[in-house]
């Protein structure tokens, strides 16, 4: 028997064996659950700020204090760390 007088041979039983696995397909997708993560809220935010080849003392006074001060201002801000390099600085914030 080859695989064409097969499939006409067990036509009805083969459709309706699919159209269960689709309807079974259907109710499943239907139960599942709407997201694949939890909600989840980070209580840290963490701010990087470039500005050219500046010095480390001018960054600091000019950039990274000015922030520190603006994020520790916030509402809900327990913790605000930072660490300033030549040009750049990244500063941290953490939440409630």
């Amino acid at each position: 028997m080859d695989s064409k007088n097969f499939f006409r041979q067990f036509q009805k039983p083969l459709l309706f064996l699919m159209g269960v696995i689709l309807v079974w397909g259907i109710y499943s997708y239907r139960q599942m659950y709407t997201s694949l993560f939890p909600e989840v809220t980070f209580p840290k935010i963490t701010l990087i700020a470039d500005n050219g080849q500046q010095t480390v003392d001018r960054m600091m006074v000019t950039v990274t204090k000015p922030l520190e001060s603006a994020l520790k201002r916030v509402k809900g801000v327990t913790v605000v760390r930072s660490s300033t390099s030549r040009g750049s600085c990244v500063i941290s914030a953490y939440f409630n």
